[in-house]
């Protein structure tokens, strides 16, 4: 709601959950809120009357809320499946890396927000041992914000929880209704109130950045949402946010490796040079020991399991092979080739999605590809959302002792103005919100509700101020005329 009516505008100084510590001012739960946020509303509107002058000073000067106005919605990127990378420049490639790696890393003189993510090995399937790798843990900090990790529980342990989440090497749950939003310092983690398995988290930071981490049967999907004030500060398998996918293969010395296309694919697929990605990805894994331009691992390590014992620099995924099989393979002789049923197979579940097909190709599982499929298409729906210009002309203020016929301030929006009973509507009646984001001109000025004793006295005044210029301009006209009279006798008279 927003703040021209009376139950709007009532952005919150104080949470009702309160905020650690608890004992100190404007953290208090409940208490709190009321002191600062509830009473105010009560005392300046509630027991007032709507168009009080304290309810309007409440509303539009102490608690004014936003109308979406010059509002930029968040770029995103994602990782999922095997692990397939989508970065804030549209880039997409796939890397199949082992290990703990950085996905954003952001150190300037403004900011500092870090995500990692942890790469294990995928099972084995009917062919033996599959050289590929899924996205298992994410860990993310923000400025001196408390370290937040959300980690896949293990599929023997998923019957309650998919996910476990840890604060500060903490672990927390969210299967209470007072626990579904969590206050850490300098992040707010909460979990969807449709959510009852503990399989869908969003982490939300102070500087505005956000990161949201989904799981379904057993694969793990996350995207990661960033302000406008980032652009230009990224690194990592993200790459450079800049509107410039060119150069979002910058490795962690800062060297930018060429974005080529491999053989048999053009600039409308997936980027698979693998030696490429290879070189570009493996300078952002995360070592035991802390590097300037990388930083150190955020992630737990129980039982002495440093960052060193999930890395395998040894690991070469055998991607260049199956993309080679995936679209060489004759599927029409499929009693000749063991694999051209596979391919058919992968084909027919994923249609044109390539990160499908080569999930299932691979791992010849059919969750994992149908999984890919589904987040790659949740990522592009809310891609082409935030892509959208929001386009709005801002709140129209309700004329005092007046009313008007909606709300709304999207294009196209058409707002009548009505005043109460003894008082008479002074200027335009009717305004309408333009694509342009706009309000159009007012015809008639400024629209306001005068009582009518002050409209009549106005009327009154305007009538006599124009009477007194005519008969002003009539005196003047004949004073003119009479002494342009009189110098002409006086010339005759000579």
């Amino acid at each position: 709601l927003s703040y021209d009516q009376q139950w709007g505008s009532r952005p919150r100084r104080s949470h009702n959950l309160g905020y650690l510590p608890w004992n100190e001012a404007n953290k208090v739960p409940t208490l709190s809120q009321w002191f600062h946020d509830m009473s105010p509303f009560y005392f300046c509107c509630l027991w007032q009357e709507e168009q009080a002058v304290g309810c309007e000073t409440y509303r539009f000067e102490r608690r004014p809320s936003q109308d979406c106005v010059a509002y930029q919605p968040p770029y995103v990127a994602t990782v999922f499946g095997d692990p397939h990378i989508i970065t804030f420049d549209e880039l997409e490639y796939t890397f199949n890396g082992k290990g703990e790696y950085v996905l954003v890393h952001v150190n300037s003189s403004k900011a500092k927000f870090d995500v990692q993510g942890r790469f294990e090995q995928l099972p084995n399937n009917f062919y033996g041992s599959v050289n590929a790798t899924q996205l298992t843990s994410v860990a993310a900090r923000d400025n001196t914000s408390a370290v937040i990790e959300v980690r896949l529980r293990p599929t023997i342990a998923q019957w309650r929880y998919r996910l476990d989440v840890f604060a500060d090497k903490r672990r927390v749950y969210f299967d209470r209704p007072s626990l579904r939003v969590q206050h850490f310092p300098g992040v707010t983690i909460y979990q969807p109130s449709y959510i009852l398995n503990q399989s869908q988290i969003v982490i939300m930071f102070q500087s505005g950045a956000g990161v949201e981490v989904v799981e379904n049967k057993g694969y793990m999907a996350a995207r990661v949402y960033l302000p406008w004030t980032f652009i230009g500060q990224t690194s990592g398998l993200f790459g450079v946010w800049d509107f410039n996918a060119a150069d979002d293969l910058t490795d962690s010395n800062n060297m930018s490796y060429p974005v080529t296309w491999g053989p048999g694919f053009t600039n409308k697929q997936p980027l698979n040079s693998f030696q490429s990605v290879y070189q570009f990805a493996n300078s952002w894994r995360l070592e035991d020991k802390e590097v300037n331009t990388v930083g150190s691992s955020l992630f737990i390590h129980e039982y002495t399991r440093t960052a060193s014992y999930y890395a395998d620099p040894s690991f070469v995924p055998d991607m260049n092979s199956v993309l080679t099989q995936m679209y060489t393979t004759n599927t029409q002789n499929q009693n000749y080739d063991p694999r051209a049923a596979d391919a058919q197979k992968a084909k027919d579940l994923c249609g044109d999605s390539f990160q499908c097909q080569y999930d299932y190709f691979l791992s010849l599982n059919r969750d994992l590809a149908f999984y890919t499929l589904i987040y790659q298409s949740n990522f592009l729906q809310i891609r082409s959302q935030v892509k959208q210009r929001v386009i709005t002309c801002g709140i129209l203020e309700t004329p005092r002792f007046g009313r008007k016929s909606n709300f709304f301030f999207t294009p196209g929006t058409k707002v009548t103005f009505e005043c109460n009973q003894d008082f008479v509507l002074v200027g335009d009646q009717r305004r309408t919100c333009t694509a342009q984001g706009q309000w159009d001109v007012p015809v008639y000025g400024y629209t306001e509700c005068l009582r009518e004793e002050e409209y009549s006295m106005r009327s009154l005044f305007l009538t006599w101020t124009l009477i007194i210029i005519v008969i002003g301009g009539l005196l003047l006209a004949l004073i003119c005329c009479a002494h342009r009279y009189f110098i002409h006798r006086q010339k005759q008279t000579v």
